[in-house]
């Protein structure tokens, strides 16, 4: 039995990892972008709680910022880092980054903070 689970483990991760890497652009930019028209989506990439935390401020001390993203979400695999790859983002693996969708394309990218404060500063 213990030589079955082990098998079915084994499957499960391989699996897994294909359909990871076999992700394409238009699978990732549905994942990351905005689902509703005139919202934005906020992404972050990153290896560092106290980066996270960082940009955690800005979106709480900036309202527009807070009024605007509808979908924000952390992804902090390698993996996920390698979609940055396919979208045509430079950035290697353990960068922090930000990036900001509309829901049809990238709008800004960042790896600063204070950056992400001047564009949310920017928004109507």
């Amino acid at each position: 039995m213990s030589r079955r689970l082990f098998i079915f483990t084994l499957f499960l991760s391989l699996l897994i990892t294909l359909s990871a890497c076999g992700t394409n652009k238009s699978d990732i930019l549905k994942e990351l972008t905005s689902n509703e028209n005139g919202k934005l989506s906020m992404p972050l990439f990153s290896s560092s709680a106290d980066y996270e935390y960082q940009v955690l401020e800005v979106i709480n001390s900036e309202p527009k910022l807070l009024e605007q993203v509808e979908k924000s979400q952390i992804y902090r695999t390698k993996d996920e880092h390698k979609w940055l790859k396919r979208l045509g983002v430079e950035s290697k693996y353990p960068d922090n980054l930000v990036l900001i969708f509309d829901d049809k394309e990238l709008l800004f990218q960042t790896h600063n903070p204070e950056e992400l404060r001047e564009f949310a500063k920017k928004l109507k």
